[in-house]
């Protein structure tokens, strides 16, 4: 049987491959099919992997965009006045502010930092 190769001479595995079924050694199927499983179980694997990470990646993109400090304190500004959750922060001479509303915003502050 005669075979026709390209310019260039073909590799060991191409050759064995072209030989007739019953004239190659049973122990070299052998390890090509295990050679071959092992192969699509790595790129099983691989699939699995990076299924995974994708989906990691979308949780992690996720929580970066939520900010907590917006769901715990309502910020804002009230004329002059910075507020949290409806309390002022600082006074000024010409409004009068309860000192107790002042200081409420403050210790709001200090546990939000």
């Amino acid at each position: 049987m005669k075979r026709h190769w390209s310019k260039k001479r073909p590799s060991k595995l191409q050759f064995i491959l072209c030989l007739p079924y019953h004239s190659i050694p049973y122990s070299f199927w052998r390890t090509y099919n295990d050679h071959v499983l092992s192969a699509e179980q790595q790129a099983s694997q691989l699939a699995t992997l990076r299924a995974a990470y994708a989906a990691g990646l979308a949780t992690l993109e996720k929580l970066e965009r939520t900010n907590v400090y917006n769901d715990a304190f309502c910020i804002g500004h009230d004329g002059v006045f910075g507020t949290i959750n409806g309390l002022r922060l600082g006074r000024v001479p010409g409004v009068p502010v309860c000192t107790f509303k002042v200081q409420s915003a403050n210790a709001r502050l200090t546990v939000g930092l």
